[in-house]
């Protein structure tokens, strides 16, 4: 089994890179992951226990940056910040601890260990708006449990290409590449790895026997209920990864037609289809959902998945910085509407459109589906077709789906499932 890369012995070199990398991220231009994606790729000398002591410091000061920043209570700095984090995990050994001795507050060894004295957004690391949005929706306690779950770093999932394997063959040849795997508790199609280790190098994926994908995302995938045959349309498809997996549920027969909105996102798809062996899917870019290229499409797909842009505070493992950022949830509202209501038009009678996002937020969510079911008294909403092992025990399949880290192990995803009416 492979061994992870343990962040044991933290080196100034790390400490620099990760001081710039924050100071960067905090700008709020580019996200984090391209940000570190960038610099790694400009620093190929760096070795994969460097990158995973960078990459995990920075993720690690952007999960727990406002506690960080009370346990220091003076000036705040990039490096500080990076030095008081380390410190707090006890990663930071005499040596480091003297040389940047003038950079780390004094008296910050007594604070730690007292964050749970203070107000809950402070201790939790979470902006004022998004506690009370969730201390009204859940509840302190549940908030203390998600808080908690979100403020960890995600496991590994993978996504079996069933047009090229199954789950059991490919367990056995990730071990027999070096990578111990166990099946998602949830979606008969993937695997959980604990190791962090780059897996683009293994055959295995250069053979398209995998997609790397959270175990909640291949649920919205199973919940589209598409079958071989049908014409579906994934409205904002982004790279791609749940078209693949529609392709493959439907075993290549059939159509799907993959839009998106950024072109930039769409170009990733093409090379992914060719790996993962996928004939039936055809790449149509689009300006926006109301684009003229859809209008000569209108009422022709059984099933329409609409995976909304959103917040995506379900996503905070994955994603912390998106904590800091400034989020317009009445634009994004507004965008989600006006999504459901294009994929309204462009699904046949009796067909299905699936609405999902990685949001937490009950705004971007139960509030756009029932708002839409009351404009539009045609659509239904009707059982998702997921998994028993997902439903409430002994209770048929939801209408609408809520997935928690905290609760199922999961980013934080939403679904549900509206059915148009056959006309009369």
């Amino acid at each position: 089994m492979k061994q992870k890369a343990s962040p044991d012995r933290v080196r100034p070199f790390h400490i620099e890179v990760a001081a710039n990398l924050v100071g960067e991220i905090f700008k709020g231009k580019v996200p984090a992951d391209a940000l570190i994606n960038q610099v790694f790729r400009k620093n190929r000398q760096m070795g994969r226990r460097d990158r995973s002591i960078v990459a995990e410091t920075v993720y690690d000061v952007l999960r727990h940056r406002r506690v960080l920043e009370w346990l220091m209570g003076t000036e705040v700095t990039p490096r500080a910040l990076v030095l008081v984090s380390l410190l707090k995990q006890d990663l930071l050994d005499a040596g480091l601890r003297e040389r940047y001795a003038e950079l780390i507050p004094v008296g910050v060894d007594e604070r730690i260990g007292e964050e749970s004295s203070l107000p809950l957004a402070v201790s939790l690391s979470l902006p004022d708006w998004l506690a009370e949005k969730w201390q009204q929706e859940l509840g302190d306690e549940e908030v203390w449990a998600l808080a908690t779950a979100l403020n960890k770093a995600a496991p590994v999932d993978l996504r079996v290409n069933t047009l090229k394997t199954d789950r059991e063959s490919l367990l056995a040849q990730l071990a027999a590449e070096g990578y111990q795997a166990k099946p998602t508790p949830y979606s008969p199609l993937g695997l959980r790895l604990n190791d962090r280790s780059p897996l683009f190098s293994l055959q295995s994926f250069k053979d398209g026997l995998f997609e790397i994908q959270d175990e909640g995302s291949q649920l919205i995938g199973l919940a589209t209920g598409v079958k071989p045959g049908m014409r579906v349309l994934d409205l904002c498809a982004g790279a791609g990864g749940k078209t693949l997996q529609m392709a493959a549920m439907m075993n290549n027969k059939g159509s799907i037609v993959a839009c998106d909105a950024s072109p930039r996102r769409l170009s990733q798809l093409k090379p992914r289809l060719a790996r993962a062996g996928v004939s039936n899917t055809q790449i149509l870019p689009i300006a926006h959902e109301n684009d003229t290229k859809l209008t000569r499409l209108r009422g022709s797909f059984d099933v329409v998945l609409v995976d909304a842009p959103c917040s995506g505070t379900g996503t905070l493992r994955r994603n912390p910085d998106i904590k800091w950022r400034e989020i317009d949830l009445e634009q994004l509202y507004h965008t989600q509407i006006s999504l459901l209501e294009a994929a309204g038009r462009l699904v046949a009678p009796g067909g299905r459109v699936i609405y999902a996002t990685c949001s937490l937020l009950q705004q971007e969510n139960a509030d756009i589906v029932e708002a839409f079911l009351t404009k539009h008294t045609d659509f239904i909403a009707i059982p998702l077709s997921l998994p028993e092992s997902i439903r409430p025990q002994a209770q048929e399949a939801p209408v609408m789906l809520q997935l928690y880290p905290h609760r199922h192990g999961t980013d934080g995803f939403f679904m549900a499932c509206l059915q148009r009416g056959q006309p009369s």
